[in-house]
């Protein structure tokens, strides 16, 4: 080796050595004329938040290589549309970063980008194909028939004494509707004979719909005491529901398809499948922990 070479990399060498005694030297703060030192302001953030940094760049990392291993795109107009949903518009967000002490940017990389891959990859295992929403259809018809739904009247009274009125004079023949106005306490119910229009039985609270499983049209039950009042209940009519045909719902399956492929619980599987097939080797010792958190974590 020449003089001239071995020069250069000496210089070259004692470049580098007073740059890491820069680096050591450099501080961030100093307080009441004592330097806190860039050294030391690692070495406390190391300790307080290096397990967490690390797991989540980690956790990151998996899901970039599992996405660009998939050959989907990540369009700027599907980070738009991403963030202008949960935020109004990128404008907003990008406020809203700032106002917090966040960059958007960063924010936007780190935690926006990987969500939006997560629920890309989620979607890819089970594509909306006509065979896919003709089965999750088939699997899950009971939510997209029309719901059963009952039709009443009511009698609403606040004793027993009344209670006893009622039932005497719809015993003797009066007419429910007739009765309601004569003896409701509802103003509403006095003007419409107690009528409750068509509702959906699920939306009846149980009590209810216990006393009213047993009627057949025409027919009332016995009072029902409720809180501080009694309540007659006729029941005037009442509709099944019908299945739907897959044409006629054809959109709302594919957007519950969808739902439930980036469903928080799905999403938590996926990223857990993710992990345990990912080949990961943590060097620092301190962090060792992080693999096998890695293979039993479920949380995202």
């Amino acid at each position: 080796m020449s003089p001239h070479h071995r020069l250069r990399l000496l210089l070259g060498a004692a470049l580098l050595l007073a740059a890491s005694v820069c680096a050591e030297a450099a501080s961030v703060a100093v307080v009441n004329g004592t330097e806190i030192t860039e050294a030391e302001f690692i070495a406390e953030l190391r300790e307080a938040a290096g397990h967490d940094v690390l797991f989540a760049m980690i956790d990151n990392r998996i899901v970039l290589d599992a996405f660009v291993k998939s050959g989907l795109p990540l369009l700027d107009a599907e980070v738009t549309e991403f963030v202008s949903q949960r935020f109004g518009s990128m404008e907003n967000y990008r406020s809203l970063a700032v106002q917090n002490g966040v960059n958007p940017d960063s924010y936007l990389e780190r935690v926006i980008k990987p969500q939006i891959m997560l629920e890309r990859l989620a979607a890819q295992e089970l594509p909306p194909t006509e065979a896919n929403l003709l089965k999750y259809y088939e699997e899950h018809k009971v939510n997209y028939a029309t719901p059963e739904t009952v039709t009443l009247r009511q009698i609403v009274v606040g004793t027993q004494e009344d209670a006893d009125k009622v039932a005497a004079a719809l015993k003797a023949g009066q007419d429910f509707a007739a009765a309601a106005k004569e003896f409701s306490l509802d103003p509403e119910a006095r003007e419409t004979g107690g009528l409750i229009p068509e509702v959906p039985v699920q939306s009846v609270p149980a009590p209810i719909l216990q006393a009213l499983a047993p009627l057949q049209e025409g027919q009332y039950c016995a009072p029902l005491s409720l809180g501080q009042v009694f309540v007659f209940l006729k029941l005037e009519k009442r509709t099944p529901g019908q299945e739907q045909p897959y044409e006629a719902v054809k959109d709302r399956v594919q957007q519950d398809l969808l739902a439930f492929q980036t469903s928080r619980e799905n999403l938590i599987a996926l990223r857990q499948r993710l992990r345990q097939s990912a080949r990961v080797h943590i060097r620092d010792k301190s962090f060792k922990g992080i693999e096998e958190e890695l293979r039993k974590s479920s949380t995202p």
